[in-house]
């Protein structure tokens, strides 16, 4: 093997110039006989190289982070001392980088969600609803996919609070169990099965999403199909938000502290296997603390927001 390390430019350079040498040689040993004196050979030029290519556009200059901190920013409706949750995570920094979620596309697994509303017109880029034939009053009377679509995406219109990643679109995705919804009581609230949030997840990855987002979560441990399902969108590049749950307590004389650890699909965030791909979310009051309901981070320390 040759030990040559002569630049490949250099390299190029040089052949060409053997070439042109070449050539002249043979134009000036060429022609036999005849009377006239020998052709004077052929000025050695240089070999023409290509153009340098252009350099790369220098970035603008970033706006300052203040001038995303607009009365929409921070919220009309948050009282003093209270801050909306873009005021809480200082999203204005975010936006000042040119991260405002713009050609990114996140999928909602929720119940269904009300694209007509005005904070969501335009936002939604596709629905779909993992459950064929479902009843036009299957309905989710909380609104719970509608309201955590427009903490994502809400426009940006000057009226009441925008979304985190304004520019960014929805792809909707029902999931939930038929009928789930409607239901009353100590058991009352959307349901999710394994079954439906496999499908929810697979269609999110093979349409492109890039992030999903899952507020929901169940008690017991996750099952191998749902995590297989998470970990193999998180191969594919798939960031996930999932619910940290509401099921915490303080401790009192008689029971220790409850939701001292995420509930379950959100536990897999500490899970290898993910890649710290899986954000465990917990909740935060608008002054800034967390509220005892929320489920703590645990195992999930390093990847709980």
């Amino acid at each position: 093997m040759s030990n040559d390390r002569t630049p490949t430019v250099v390299k190029a350079v040089r052949a060409a110039l053997l070439v042109s040498l070449a050539a002249s040689t043979v134009a000036a040993c060429g022609g036999g006989g005849g009377g006239g004196g020998s052709t004077p050979p052929s000025p050695i030029l240089p070999p023409v190289l290509p153009p340098l290519a252009p350099l790369p556009p220098v970035s603008p200059p970033t706006l300052p982070p203040s001038s995303f901190e607009t009365t929409e920013y921070f919220g009309s409706g948050f009282t003093s001392g209270n801050k909306s949750g873009l005021g809480q995570i200082h999203a204005s920094s975010a936006y000042a980088r040119g991260a405002t979620g713009a050609g990114i596309t996140v999928a909602v697994i929720d119940s269904n969600v009300d694209s007509t509303i005005s904070e969501l017109q335009g936002q939604i880029s596709g629905s779909y609803d993992v459950i064929t034939g479902r009843s036009a009053t299957d309905l989710d009377a909380d609104s719970h996919g509608t309201l955590v679509s427009s903490v994502i995406v809400a426009r940006k219109n000057g009226a009441g609070v925008h979304g985190v990643a304004y520019e960014a679109k929805v792809l909707a995705i029902r999931a939930d169990t038929a009928g789930s919804c409607q239901t009353t009581g100590e058991d009352e609230g959307c349901k999710f099965s394994d079954t439906t949030l496999v499908t929810a997840i697979n269609y999110a990855v093979a349409n492109g999403a890039k992030i999903i987002n899952m507020s929901l979560g169940g008690d017991g441990n996750i099952s191998a199909r749902l995590k297989s399902a998470i970990v193999a969108a998180t191969d594919a590049g798939v960031v996930f938000a999932i619910s940290a749950g509401n099921e915490g307590a303080a401790p009192t004389s008689t029971d220790a502290a409850k939701g001292t650890s995420p509930t379950e699909p959100a536990i897999v965030a500490g899970d290898a296997a993910v890649r710290g791909r899986v954000i465990a979310v917990g909740a935060v009051g608008p002054n800034g603390t967390m509220p005892t309901y929320s489920n703590r981070a645990g195992s999930t320390a390093s990847f709980y927001l």
